[in-house]
């Protein structure tokens, strides 16, 4: 009977720890980020309209307060199922988003006010993308315009004493549906596009990230060879 009892004992010791050796990779799989396929974000953020989609590339290196600032709202939600609200054609060409609700409420915005970022060698030139402001240069928030056509009247010009807009981005894909938007007609006497056009997400493009390479081991052949005459 002892050695029964024995046994009895020393097959459920291993069957416990079988049990909790299973459990423990299960929760390493499920619980360790290591375990599972590691994501960054991309400098790339794509909007989809009810007319198409327009991605910009954002230039996080000449407008990092601008970038930080746009991926910040983009990751909070807080353009989806807002409209484009503008369209100028006239001394100006550009579309303005960023904060009209489809019930022309506008939204009120999630972070404080940024600098201006406009002397930071990008121009407003077609299909760029920058942030819309208030008289003073560091008041912009959410709302953003993009250039359908070159705008140099926007840009920083220190001689006319004019901090100009910032630009902090470009269109890399669906400069056509930005084009599409701007020659919709207006409500007469007003900026405002008869048709209306929603944004149905904006999100930042994600890529797998690079696992880090190894360093290679130092050849010591020729060395080793030195050593050996």
């Amino acid at each position: 009977m002892k050695i029964c009892t024995s046994v009895t004992t020393t097959l459920l010791a291993a069957l416990l720890l079988a049990v909790a050796a299973g459990c423990s990779k299960q929760d390493t799989a499920a619980g360790d980020p290591a375990g599972a396929e590691q994501m960054a974000e991309t400098d790339l953020v794509q909007i989809e309209t009810s007319m198409g989609t327009i991605t910009v590339k954002l230039d996080s290196v000449r407008a990092p307060l601008s970038v930080k600032n746009f991926k910040a709202y983009v990751r909070a939600g807080f353009y989806d199922k807002t409209i484009i609200h503008r369209i100028e054609n006239k001394g100006m060409y550009l579309i303005q988003a960023g904060g009209i609700q489809q019930d022309r409420i506008p939204k009120s915005p999630l972070l404080p006010a940024i600098s201006c970022e406009s002397n930071n060698g990008l121009k407003n030139r077609a299909g760029t993308i920058g942030y819309g402001r208030r008289a003073d240069p560091n008041t912009a928030t959410s709302h953003f315009y993009i250039n359908y056509k070159d705008n140099p009247g926007f840009d920083y010009d220190p001689e006319r004493g004019f901090t100009g807009y910032a630009v902090f981005g470009e269109i890399v894909d669906g400069n056509d549906v930005a084009e599409a938007i701007a020659n919709l007609e207006r409500v007469p006497g007003s900026s405002e596009p008869i048709k209306q056009v929603l944004i149905k997400s904006a999100k930042i493009i994600m890529k797998k990230k690079e696992a880090p390479r190894e360093k290679a081991a130092p050849d010591t052949t020729e060395a080793s060879q030195e050593e050996s005459m």
